[in-house]
């Protein structure tokens, strides 16, 4: 009788610490929740003025692009200078992207990543190579579809849709240093913006990028970098397009229901900017 009480004793204690383990980590979930903080900011990105989401301490730009601090400034500098950051300095040294899996992934996954990988690089000779240290790009599973623009520190690449091959070769774009193709300086010769259809808070993340080089490309409806005319950022009606041709017509985006690779152009600037 004692040890049957005993036991009962010992049960009931390890179900109350049970439900006060479980209250500390709903706590625990409910209090990092309430830390994720989402605010919109405007500044000058490759001498252009750009909004951007700040969300949990990083700059989301055009929906996926993730823009260090360091790169966005307060006011446009007085000297704006070709390139994806100052002097090309955010190239992978050597046309080499050092990348790192994290943890997450099936092998499928990361098989697909892998073949969008063999894509650029059979296009554009760029190199993609695996490594576990020094500065490299980390591809890890996420809550949504991001990447860092170019060779940058902490260079990193969320996927919520690994196994979208398309999607994958795009933020490999971003990786590589590629923007959106919609925030070209020549975009109005090709496309019209319906800024009608864009939300005011959101007009600036289409102002073209005017400090980009673009290696002698011009403006290319089958890049793999350009969003489709009803995947636009910031659409107040997601029914209406945000971009069409200028005769009015529209296009799908690539990377989901297009082509699924880099384009002839993409290839190009990447050979362009890199010498290869």
């Amino acid at each position: 009788m004692k040890n049957t009480k005993l036991f009962m004793l010992f049960l009931t204690g390890s179900l109350l610490l049970a439900q006060a383990c479980k209250k500390t980590s709903n706590d625990a979930l409910n209090v990092s929740e309430e830390k994720k903080t989402v605010e919109l900011r405007q500044g000058y990105y490759l001498g252009s003025l750009i909004s951007y989401e700040r969300i949990n301490g990083k700059n989301i730009f055009n929906g996926d692009m993730v823009i260090p601090d360091e790169q966005i400034t307060t006011r446009l500098p007085e000297v704006t200078t070709e390139g994806h950051g100052p002097a090309g300095a955010y190239k992978w040294p050597n046309h080499k992207v050092s990348y790192r899996f994290a943890a997450g992934f099936t092998t499928s996954q990361t098989n697909t990543i892998l073949t969008a990988m063999a894509d650029w690089t059979a296009k554009s000779g760029i190199i993609f190579e695996a490594v576990t240290s020094g500065y490299y790009l980390t591809i890890q599973p996420g809550s949504v579809n991001n990447c860092t623009v170019g060779y940058v520190s902490g260079a990193t690449m969320n996927l919520s849709n690994p196994e979208a091959k398309g999607i994958v070769v795009h933020e490999l774009g971003h990786a590589i240093g590629l923007h959106h193709e919609q925030l070209r300086a020549d975009r109005d010769a090709y496309i019209a913006v319906k800024w009608d259809n864009i939300s005011a808070s959101a007009q600036s993340g289409y102002n073209k990028l005017t400090g980009m080089n673009y290696g002698g490309t011009t403006f290319d409806i089958s890049s793999i970098m350009l969003y489709g005319s009803y995947n636009g950022y910031g659409a107040i009606n997601s029914s209406l397009p945000t971009t069409t041709r200028l005769d009015g017509s529209t296009w799908i985006d690539n990377s989901w229901s297009g082509t699924k690779s880099p384009s002839t152009k993409d290839a190009s600037w990447v050979k362009t900017i890199y010498g290869i």
